[in-house]
């Protein structure tokens, strides 16, 4: 069975960080398309996350990246790409997915637009790991976004392993203990 895993930015205060320019210094070592290229599975995004990155990108980045978008409507400005819209019955795609072969791992990724999937993911139990780089800025409450865990259902986690990094960044595992 495949495991699911949020791979995500946050500031210290929990709001979703995107790795843009402006957080660059703090991001110089982390390359996040190697980083779901090791995934050996497909990319799962929310629909919002979807425009967002292509917007930011002038295109899709992740064109070597099977990539599955759980929107309500199919919205895909790339066709030429592989990504493929989720819009019935997110829950019962996403159990087939994790257990079509018998071991890798599909990335959640979002760029702080679309955090709702946490918590559809989380209240589903389908999030089986959780790996969250934490750069060293406070956002506050100015913050446009809502922060990554509003409004998730509580549910146990064990911390797996957590690094600092010299530039501030904090980088932890966490996984889904079993009810």
């Amino acid at each position: 069975m495949k495991t699911i895993r949020l791979l995500t930015f946050s500031s210290l205060d929990g709001y979703p960080v995107y790795p843009a320019p402006d957080n660059i210094m703090y991001l110089r070592n982390f390359n996040l398309k190697s980083h779901l290229l090791q995934g050996e599975g497909p990319l799962i995004i929310s629909g919002e996350d979807y425009a967002e990155i292509f917007q930011r990108n002038a295109g899709w980045p992740f064109t070597e990246i099977q990539t599955y978008v759980i929107s309500s409507s199919d919205m895909n400005v790339t066709p030429e790409a592989p990504v493929i819209f989720i819009t019935e019955n997110p829950v019962r795609t996403l159990h087939k997915l994790k257990h079509e072969n018998s071991s890798g791992c599909i990335f959640v990724i979002t760029s702080g637009i679309g955090t709702g999937i946490i918590s559809f993911l989380l209240k589903n139990k389908l999030l089986d790991e959780m790996h969250l780089i934490t750069l060293p800025i406070v956002l506050g409450s100015d913050s446009k976004a809502s922060g990554l865990f509003d409004n998730v259902p509580y549910s146990e986690w064990k911390l797996s392993s957590s690094t600092a990094h010299p530039s501030g960044v904090l980088e932890t595992f966490y996984r889904r203990i079993q009810s």
